[in-house]
């Protein structure tokens, strides 16, 4: 028995050196800091926890993006203010004036209150956990052509009530936390499933 002890304790050191190995040791090319830790993949962005500056990933560096630079997908992303939201005049995926607005939505799942998630694990003997589906939607200024320009993101933390918004356009963007001095984040988001609609 004191074998399995051994064994699953020799798995879970060999799984954390694995993990250790692969992590990188970036430079942000903002404020020359070490960003430890990160495992990102060719193009995806990175923000520093020192200057909160993204940066791109090119596969074997941190490279600052070009100030005109328009990402495939919403990559750089920034606290949504809770109250007073103001916009940019242009497109967010373009620098074209905005012609419309183009609701974006978050569906996502949350454990429901502690009485009704009780109720329902009782009443299937166990079997079922209840949850909560939630919807927010966002107005988000397009011009005629885009209408992909911008994601609706999930708190990083579990605790923190802000979710975020993340833009395909870097010079959109700047303007964006400009305006509503808002905090660039990382967009990464807690457990759960997470549907853009």
């Amino acid at each position: 028995m004191l074998w399995l002890v051994f064994f699953a304790l020799g798995v879970v050191v060999a799984w954390q050196l694995v993990v250790a190995g692969s992590a990188k040791k970036l430079e942000c090319p903002a404020c020359d800091l070490y960003i430890v830790g990160a495992l990102p993949k060719t193009g995806d962005s990175v923000v520093c926890s020192n200057c909160r500056e993204f940066a791109l990933y090119d596969g074997k560096k941190l490279v600052k993006p070009a100030p005109e630079h328009v990402a495939t997908s919403p990559v750089y992303c920034a606290e949504l203010p809770i109250e007073g939201l103001r916009w940019p005049a242009s497109c967010c995926a373009c620098s074209e004036p905005a012609t419309r607005p183009v609701r974006i939505q978050l569906r996502y799942e949350q454990d429901a209150s502690l009485g009704s998630d009780m109720a329902t694990r009782f009443a299937t003997l166990g079997m079922f956990k209840l949850v909560d589906q939630h919807t927010i939607s966002l107005d988000v200024p397009h011009c005629a052509q885009h209408g992909d320009g911008a994601a609706l993101v999930m708190p990083y933390e579990k605790e923190q009530p802000n979710f975020g918004i993340a833009f395909r356009s870097y010079p959109y963007f700047k303007e964006f936390v400009q305006l509503n001095r808002s905090t660039p984040r990382k967009a990464t988001m807690f457990g759960g499933q997470r549907e853009v609609v």
